[in-house]
């Protein structure tokens, strides 16, 4: 029997998605365009549907139930303002994940989208059907489009427009804080055709190999997985075993999840000629899912989640991936934090940060750098790592503890600099040569392999490439094609110094010099006893001024948004229980010329991806 809820009027939202389709599909600046019009008409639902969720008690529960098994699926911090973007994405996008994959029987048979479906029916018992009644002509060209593919790889740059350009002008806070870009394919191949020879050459195994347990755990849209069914590195007769008991991909934003599970489901059907659905696909924060005391919701998502205790039960021989890259927001004001990870970032103390000889480490808590420790820790003393990554990690001073534990922790490390290097300029930035993942990053990008071999005796094999000065990003793609993977590479090996410079090592004469001052070891000689960084306030603009009057105003102002913003909160939070109460985002300005948020480190980066 339907619930009795007010109707959600999104005959309105249709219209206006309709209104800026684009009429020609597969090119980067017609998905963009439609996007940000997109992101517009999903301010106004999702503003629906909060209204709706206010507006009645009954539909407010089962959306607090529905939020709650949510956070104990993907993370305790999912806010509501999450979850009902996450149904407004599900609105307007699942139509065109229909039309991409028309054959596949995808909302039948995807756990979370059924899930998803279930509120938006309650939503709206009448209307959403209507939702997609005025884009059929979208879709028609969207099968099209696909239609006119002829191969396997320019059906993947048709999905990568639209998820490129879908996150950055639909929803550009999330992509900032997650770093979302696609993972280009020759650096895909590359790094599965590596992780084949490496299993070859120290474990007598390959990728097919029975008792192989493959993860992606930051799956994107799914392109490594994809790729390595399209491959043929694992034959028809033994991809069915593998498909069912041994790959596995985790992603945490829902377009991803549900790009990836179709691609990957239709890669399966072409390769073999049957169709499954990819039961080793969960929509999880896989940081999380490893934190200790980490809740498990069996209400909401029950099927997901066994999928995901299933996955914490397998031993895991194979990581494979692009993790996120993103150190953090720049400033306070933007209101758009990393999440935290009790368990990782302690493991991190433990570790990196404890044997580093840098004063910042804050940079030791970049996703990147959390995804090498989990991935580390995950595949125990026994396997692979094979990631693409921010290649920052190679030299700056504040990886030190981080190069030193991979140097301890495994027998095996090749690492191959992509560079790309765009937070330098003039010559240095041309030299840099291109981005490997294109506006999506502008810090240097590096592949590693990482081998964990209980045989191996004798210190840690350190092994280099530089891809070389002045190459365009598509000479560099090129020439990653050409080697096709660490067999054929020219290396060079390295043996890093006590310091852990791998690198660019430092003259170790500089060792005999007094130093300018030494905090760790007073007894230490050194040519300053007291130092320190200064008066710091992080908002030298408001601070300081030649003017006193100047200095004062603007002080008052300061403090008096900062009061003002303090009583409207302690006002709309009275007589409320804690849960209750607002977001303080939501309340407190974040405009800087009313007032100044900390600002982080300059080195901050944005990551590029969500492991696709």
């Amino acid at each position: 029997m339907p619930l009795d809820y007010p109707q959600l009027p999104l005959d309105q939202v249709t219209d206006a998605v309709y209104a800026v389709t684009p009429k020609k599909l597969g090119d980067r600046e017609y998905w963009s365009e439609w996007a940000k019009n997109i992101g517009k008409v999903a301010k106004r639902l999702t503003a629906r549907i909060e209204a709706l969720i206010d507006s009645s008690p009954q539909l407010a529960a089962d959306f607090a139930r529905f939020l709650k098994g949510l956070q104990d699926t993907l993370n305790p911090a999912v806010s509501r303002d999450d979850v009902v973007e996450m149904l407004a994405q599900h609105i307007l996008t699942l139509p065109v994940f229909q039309a991409l994959f028309a054959d596949t029987g995808f909302l039948d048979s995807n756990a979370v989208g059924k899930a998803l479906q279930t509120i938006v029916d309650r939503l709206d018992t009448v209307a959403v059907d209507s939702e997609t009644e005025g884009l059929t002509a979208f879709y028609d060209n969207v099968r099209a489009r696909i239609g006119l593919a002829k191969s396997d790889k320019s059906k993947q740059d048709i999905i990568r427009n639209l998820y490129d350009t879908f996150f950055h002008s639909a929803f550009p806070r999330m992509a900032e804080r997650l770093g979302i870009v696609y993972t280009p394919v020759q650096v895909v191949d590359f790094i599965l055709e590596s992780a084949d020879a490496v299993l070859r050459q120290h474990f007598g195994h390959n990728l097919a190999s029975h008792g192989v347990r493959i993860l992606d755990p930051f799956a994107g849209t799914g392109t490594f997985l994809v790729r390595l069914i399209q491959s043929g590195l694992i034959e028809a007769e033994a991809l069915r075993h593998k498909f069912s008991h041994e790959l596995y991909a985790n992603e945490l934003v829902l377009l991803a999840y549900y790009i990836a599970s179709v691609n990957i489901e239709t890669a399966y059907h072409a390769a073999t000629g049957e169709y499954r659905p990819f039961g080793g696909m969960v929509l999880t924060d896989t940081f999380q899912m490893t934190e200790e005391g980490d809740l498990v919701d069996q209400a909401v998502l029950p099927e997901n989640n066994a999928r995901a205790e299933c996955q914490l039960a397998q031993p895991i021989q194979v990581i494979i991936g692009n993790p996120p890259y993103s150190a953090g927001q720049r400033n306070e004001n933007d209101n758009n934090k990393n999440l935290t990870y009790p368990s990782l970032d302690g493991r991190i103390r433990a570790t990196y940060a404890a044997q580093s000889g840098a004063q910042l480490v804050q940079s030791l808590y970049d996703s990147y750098v959390r995804a090498i420790r989990w991935a580390s820790d995950r595949i125990e003393d026994r396997g692979i790592v094979a990631f693409v990554t921010n290649g920052s990690f190679l030299d700056t001073n504040s990886m030190d503890g981080l190069r030193k534990c991979l140097v301890d922790e495994y027998s095996q490390l090749y690492l191959l600099n992509l560079r790309g290097n765009q937070r330098t300029s003039g010559e240095e930035s041309r030299r840099e040569g291109g981005k490997i993942f294109g506006s999506g990053s502008r810090t240097p990008v590096a592949i590693s392999i990482m081998v964990k071999d209980p045989a191996h005796t004798g210190p840690c094999e350190l092994r280099y490439y530089d891809i070389g000065d002045y190459l365009s990003r598509e000479e560099k793609l090129n020439h990653l094609e050409a080697v096709g993977s660490i067999d054929n590479v020219d290396w060079q090996t390295i043996a890093p110094n006590t310091e852990g410079d791998w690198i660019n090592q430092r003259d170790p004469t500089f060792r005999n010099f007094l130093p300018l001052g030494n905090k760790r070891t007073e007894a230490t000689q050194a040519i300053f006893e007291i130092y320190s960084m200064g008066l710091s306030s992080a908002r030298d603009a408001w601070s300081y001024n030649m003017s006193r009057e100047a200095l004062a105003a603007n002080m008052r102002r300061m403090i008096d948004v900062f009061n003002e913003d303090s009583m409207r909160y302690a006002e709309l939070c009275g007589g409320k229980n804690k849960a209750s109460c607002p977001k303080l985002e939501d309340v407190i300005a974040s405009d800087p010329k009313q007032i100044r948020g900390f600002t982080s480190s300059p080195n901050c980066s944005r990551r590029p991806s969500i492991g696709m």
